[in-house]
């Protein structure tokens, strides 16, 4: 994807400073004929011209796509492996000026699933003795560290829970659809 980057900028850079060198070309001849524009100082435009292109062309490669791909921010942050056969039902990034939210949703097939168990089992963040009581009226849940963040067992799978800061995780696995459910924000 780089390389395409690499491709696409200078083209597309390259047509848009040609369509304004051509509007500029006109009253360049213009200004040479009457004097008022020596040579000399013409081709010192054009070389700052030129230069101004190519320093364009490098701010649009450097302010492409900046964002971590999701699936590496899950995994990084919740110490787990995905599997490589699963599906993305949604990847969306919601941007609210220096607030964000991203929302992250795939679905594995049972294999994948078991390998997601595993992992999560292998995660530094996992609590052994935790077990969820998920009701309307009781969320509570037992914390072994209550500044850290950590894999709790839910009745029908896994919650990541953080302490709660400005930036916010929150992943669902549910076992038995088989799915995860990542939402990183920042308020």
């Amino acid at each position: 994807m780089t390389i395409l980057y690499l491709i696409i900028f200078p083209i597309i850079t390259g047509l848009i400073g040609g369509l304004l060198y051509s509007i500029y070309l006109p009253f360049k001849i213009r200004l040479l004929k009457s004097g008022k524009l020596t040579k000399r100082l013409s081709k010192r435009i054009n070389l700052i011209y030129i230069a101004f292109l190519c320093l364009l062309t490098g701010l649009l490669f450097c302010f492409r796509d900046y964002r971590t791909p999701s699936k590496d921010r899950l995994e990084k942050i919740a110490d787990v492996r995905l599997p490589h056969d699963f599906k993305v039902i949604k990847d969306e990034y919601q941007d609210m000026l220096q607030d964000y939210c991203i929302i992250f949703q795939i679905q594995m097939t049972v294999q994948g699933g078991k390998e997601f168990s595993n992992s999560i089992r292998n995660s530094r963040y996992f609590i052994k003795q935790s077990l969820q009581k998920k009701s309307e009226n009781d969320s509570t849940h037992l914390k072994m560290s209550p500044a850290s963040p950590e894999w709790i067992k839910t009745s029908n799978g896994y919650e990541f829970i953080t302490p709660f800061d400005r930036q916010t995780y929150s992943i669902t696995f549910d076992t038995i659809k088989n799915r995860i459910d990542y939402q990183e924000c920042y308020d």
